[in-house]
């Protein structure tokens, strides 16, 4: 059984909303969470803490963290690498859309109009390509919602798309609808939170995203050219559809823009990511 982990992130000016995570093989969930625990050892981390990308001013991580929060993150991030994930997210940059933009909306209005639109376009890619090239049943795990409302809304929603399916996808390979807990208690969920909150940072210009988006950037489940034979090209053009959904139309340039230095790097081809030479 593979599961993908999701939460959420937001912007406090710019109105980024992000909500995404990553998808791993079930039978590695505890070995990843050993994983973590030594690195909250090695920064002197306690065990209760939750590790988030934007912690209150009341949290550990503020307070009595002697570490750089960057250095953690970072190999937090690069851990992942040991056991083959793909980051699925999308970013929505509120003010720019037509709920806003033409409608007025208000933010708390936005936000959940966006959530909701980002779990299907996250829930779809992890059917597919994901799940379905790798032949396996998956499952959904996410961070509450910040009220029962909101979460039947949620449910409802993906009741209607497993039983007639999206404009993209069905989702057959689907069991259930999300799961959802506290963060606090599952470590998986707190590793999506640095996650999404590194690309939706970034998609903002944020310079703490921009600084770890190249690390996260490697592990994007990306897709080019289904059923082709032989490809080749950028790695944004591989991911961005993918591993990583943006709107409107046009967060595209930005999204883009910050893959500059993966471009420059690397390409990928029918057997995967190689350097350039």
């Amino acid at each position: 059984m593979h599961i993908l982990f999701l939460d959420d992130s937001a912007t406090r000016n710019s109105w980024h909303v992000g909500y995404g995570g990553y998808c791993i093989d079930g039978h590695h969930l505890k070995e990843l969470a050993n994983d973590i625990e030594s690195i909250k050892r090695k920064f002197g981390i306690p065990s209760i803490v939750e590790l988030k990308w934007s912690p209150g001013p009341d949290h550990f991580l503020r307070t009595k963290f002697k570490g750089v929060r960057h250095d953690l993150y970072k190999e937090i991030i690069n851990n992942l690498f040991k056991y083959n994930v793909r980051i699925i997210c999308a970013v929505h940059a509120l003010k720019e859309c037509y709920g806003v933009k033409i409608h007025g909306w208000d933010r708390h209005k936005a936000t959940r109009w966006a959530v909701g639109q980002q779990l299907r376009f996250v829930t779809e890619r992890f059917n597919r390509p994901y799940l379905s090239n790798i032949s396996r049943k998956g499952i959904i795990v996410c961070d509450e919602y910040n009220n029962r409302s909101e979460e039947e809304d949620v449910a409802s929603q993906f009741i209607l798309d497993m039983t007639f399916g999206t404009n993209y996808t069905t989702m057959e390979n689907i069991g259930h609808v999300p799961f959802m807990t506290l963060s606090k208690n599952s470590v998986h969920v707190q590793v999506s939170d640095v996650l999404i909150g590194v690309v939706t940072s970034a998609m903002s210009g944020g310079r703490y995203g921009l600084s770890l988006f190249d690390d996260v950037a490697r592990q994007f489940l990306w897709n080019p050219h289904e059923y082709a034979l032989s490809f080749e090209c950028l790695p944004s053009s591989a991911i961005i559809g993918y591993g990583l959904k943006v709107f409107p139309a046009a967060l595209w340039g930005r999204a883009h823009e910050i893959f500059k230095s993966i471009n420059e790097k690397y390409r990928i081809d029918n057997n995967g990511w190689k350097e350039n030479v």
